[in-house]
């Protein structure tokens, strides 16, 4: 008989620590996940430049002085004919593209970031592409720079405004380190040429 009680005893402790279990971890089936919100903005995927008459006519004047040169080194024999020529059209298509090129307007890009990724224009780059991430200026604008895991990958560039600056350094900071970026020498160079 006693050993039947202490089995009883048993089974009634066990019965009130399984309902203290329910009610302190039941509710948690209840509780719905929130995800992280995200920061989004639209911004020009590149930097706008207003291009003057005086600017067409500098680079009308340097393709012209390169053909001049093409010219002057077939005249003296250094080139055929066939290679005249064949310099002249690519000096001449170079020259027509960097004209339309000039003129095709920037286009609005639609960016989001979360602890996911950045979303450009609807394609996600997961963070762990990046080791780390910076801020520079560059023609007015604010640029950010991330900087791929890859040794010879390409850094992203994506223009961001003041308004969500800070709010995106601080979402980055939490997953991969701020470096100092500088314009390098090819962007220097581009910028010097308003391309």
């Amino acid at each position: 008989m006693q050993s039947s009680g202490g089995n009883q005893n048993d089974y009634g402790q066990f019965n009130n620590y399984n309902q203290a279990y329910n009610n302190s971890y039941g509710d948690r089936e209840q509780v719905q996940f929130v995800p992280a919100p995200s920061i989004d903005w639209a911004a020009s995927d590149g930097v706008n430049r207003a291009r003057s008459s005086k600017w067409y006519l500098t680079a009308g004047i340097c393709f012209a002085v390169a053909a001049v040169l093409v010219i002057i080194l077939f005249a003296v024999g250094f080139l055929s004919i066939f290679s005249l020529i064949s310099m002249l059209v690519m000096l001449a298509t170079m020259c027509v593209a960097l004209f339309i090129y000039a003129k095709i307007p920037n286009k609005i890009v639609n960016y989001s970031l979360s602890p996911d990724g950045i979303v450009i224009d609807e394609r996600l780059h997961p963070l762990s592409e990046y080791r780390a991430f910076g801020v520079r200026q560059n023609g007015g604008y604010w640029q950010l720079v991330l900087i791929p895991v890859k040794r010879f990958g390409m850094e992203t560039i994506i223009n961001i405004d003041e308004q969500h600056g800070e709010k995106i350094v601080d979402m980055l900071a939490r997953y991969m380190p701020m470096e100092e970026v500088t314009n390098k020498g090819l962007d220097q160079l581009f910028d010097k040429l308003q391309l």
